[in-house]
């Protein structure tokens, strides 16, 4: 039994991948643009600082959110195989789980960057933890009106997430897709 448990908690990670994969495809995906109309139009807010900022873009959030629900389209059709479901022992999701997914990990990330231009962080300037997990509560919030993830699922979201999108943040820096490796 004891030594069951670090399969098992491999398990619960690479199940907590699979399930969050359309938003962090989503989040990932509008870099691939690298440009585009800003969504906030150029326009300030209250404060005299941008609504969000020249980097989100309709070009971005189109791509982010086709790519991120594909994702889930594509994961849907894979668990009609037997072999599938017994390797991620969880339940076959419809069309909205991805979509969803994806469109809350896009706004998740908005309302993040429309945070911190409030506080005057310019864009691209990080902010530990808000730059992580935007995109995760997002996606789980609106998924939330369709489908409650399992709470150990949440907890691994938010635990491995910090870690896996710096190292693809460096990653895309290194490929000259980001200017900044964080």
């Amino acid at each position: 039994m004891v030594n069951d448990l670090p399969v098992k908690f491999l398990e619960i990670i690479a199940r907590a991948l699979w399930l969050i994969l359309p938003a962090y495809i989503a989040n990932a995906s509008p870099v691939l643009v690298g440009w585009g109309v800003p969504i906030d139009g150029g326009k300030n807010f209250f404060d005299g600082e941008r609504v969000l900022g020249d980097g989100k873009t309709f070009q971005g959030f189109l791509i982010g959110l086709s790519l991120g629900s594909l994702t889930g389209i594509f994961q849907i059709r894979l668990w009609a195989d037997p072999r599938v479901q017994n390797i991620l022992q969880t339940q076959v999701w419809n069309w909205k789980v991805p979509v969803l997914l994806a469109l809350g990990a896009l706004l998740g990330d908005m309302v993040a960057s429309f945070i911190k231009r409030r506080y005057g962080v310019q864009r691209g300037t990080p902010i530990l933890v808000v730059d992580q997990l935007d995109f995760v509560l997002g996606a789980f919030f609106l998924v939330s009106i369709v489908w409650i993830p399992e709470w150990f699922t949440v907890v691994t979201w938010l635990v491995i997430t910090p870690w896996i999108h710096l190292g693809t943040n460096m990653a895309a820096y290194k490929m000259n897709f980001k200017s900044k490796p964080y």
